[in-house]
């Protein structure tokens, strides 16, 4: 039997909902796990900084430790990453992360306090860019920006989870002579170890070796990526070392970088902003819980509008700019309603631009070498997360509140708005040029349309 006449009854929608089912879900959870175990300190510090004697600006050095670990072993976690396999690395990074929250349990000092940040960043490395690496192997384009969105909606859901927990979590102050900010890092830290182990016995290495797809249905999906793969090399073939050298990849990286400056800059610090509306700790958990939630359906309709239309650099403008407006609200609110709108906005821009942005990268690199710049195109966004918590830190220390430091994280916001613009056209044409080497043309009622919505 012919090829095509193989695959003629395969239903691609049908294909994509196996893969997503067992793939998706698995990726969610493990980054829901990673952001809550990055950003829990945001919660922490409500308490643990006048206990380890920590200010402002030595918070927000401490927390900026944390991306100076990520940035340095991202690459090189992610070359690993497409030479050992998925599944195998994607389980050690999330073991020993685990490992290193759990140790936050008890520092002592600000010193250690900066040594476990570096450390979680360190062993943290490489998971994002790692699994949507990894989506490339299961996820023609068609559908690609639809997985990168659930797998990114972990990141608000895990605040909008886990700000009110760990309010809650530091009422434990006391319970068998630890304080509330102990029982926070333990609590959530344990799962993601146990969850590590789940990755390394469930997560599927490559379509060809499962079980549950048809022949048909395998042959169909890896003929597909491999078409995409080549046209993606049509486009541009760099070696490895071409693309940690490329220009355009680092001038492409500094969108990311400054999405990242707005969630990272506000988010370690939302808390602490909160708490000077004059609520309760256990309260400041659930409030500030509030951005996130609007930020999760922001993720969604925001993905799904640009699957809609095949655009991804101007989604990626318009959130930056949504996150600039939202910054300077916030900044000069008259009242915390106000503020909080403003904080609201600045989530909702963060967190759509993130994921669309991801599209973009997606669109123009070809090959092997994806790794590797996924794996560069992280390191410099997560730059971000030393330079928006520092901005906040340093400014709050001297001025004594956070309209400088959100007025800061606003003019960040400039540069991403201008580049998304600038390489439009060309992630266009290589959206084209894939498209024109695809094997459906014609979306199909169903999982990747409206219809399926």
């Amino acid at each position: 039997m012919a090829p095509n006449e193989l695959h003629a009854h395969v239903n691609p929608d049908e294909v994509i909902r196996k893969c997503a089912r067992r793939i998706v879900p698995l990726a969610l959870f493990g980054f829901f796990l990673c952001y809550l175990d990055r950003s829990n300190v945001g919660m922490a510090s409500l308490t643990m900084n006048a206990d380890l004697g920590i200010t402002p600006a030595m918070y927000g050095w401490g927390v900026g430790l944390f991306f100076w670990g990520y940035c340095l072993f991202e690459v090189p976690s992610n070359i690993a990453l497409a030479r050992f396999g998925a599944r195998v690395w994607i389980a050690r990074i999330m073991v020993m992360w685990g490992a290193a929250s759990l140790a936050m349990a008890w520092v002592w000092s600000p010193e250690s306090y900066y040594v476990l940040r570096f450390l979680l960043g360190v062993a943290e490395a490489g998971f994002v860019p790692g699994i949507i690496y990894y989506f490339r192997l299961w996820f023609p384009e068609r559908y690609n920006n639809r997985m990168i969105g659930l797998f990114l909606l972990a990141n608000p859901l895990s605040a909008l989870i886990g700000n009110p927990l760990s309010g809650l979590l530091l009422q434990l102050d006391g319970v068998l002579d630890m304080k509330g900010w102990q029982w926070l890092f333990i609590i959530e830290s344990v799962p993601t170890i146990l969850f590590g182990l789940v990755i390394f016995m469930l997560l599927p290495s490559s379509p060809g070796g499962v079980k549950w797809l048809a022949t048909a249905e395998k042959e169909w999906l890896e003929n597909e990526l491999e078409r995409e793969r080549m046209a993606r090399q049509g486009i541009k073939s760099e070696s490895v070392a071409g693309v940690l050298f490329s220009g355009r990849i680092w001038v492409l990286s500094s969108i990311y970088l400054g999405i990242v400056v707005g969630i990272y800059g506000v988010g370690f610090f939302l808390p602490q902003i909160v708490k000077e509306f004059g609520l309760s700790t256990a309260s400041v958990g659930f409030v500030s819980a509030i951005p996130s939630a609007f930020g999760a359906v922001a993720m969604v309709l925001w993905s799904r509008h640009s699957d809609k239309t095949g655009e991804r650099a101007g989604h990626t403008a318009i959130g930056c700019a949504m996150t600039m407006v939202g910054l300077t609200l916030a900044a000069y609110a008259p009242t915390p309603t106000i503020s909080m709108v403003g904080l609201t906005l600045t989530s909702m821009g963060t967190l759509a631009g993130m994921v669309t942005f991801w599209s973009m990268p997606n669109a123009l690199i070809s090959g092997g070498q994806a790794a590797a710049a996924f794996g560069l195109i992280n390191t410099i966004g997560s730059f971000g997360g030393v330079v928006g918590p520092n901005i906040m830190g340093f400014l709050r220390d001297s001025t004594g509140d956070f309209r400088s430091g959100l007025l800061g994280l606003a003019a960040c916001q400039i540069v991403g708005i201008a580049v998304a613009l600038y390489f439009r056209k060309a992630v266009n044409a290589a959206r084209a040029a894939q498209a024109r080497t695809s094997t459906f043309s014609m979306p199909q009622e169903g999982f990747g349309t409206r219809g399926g919505e």
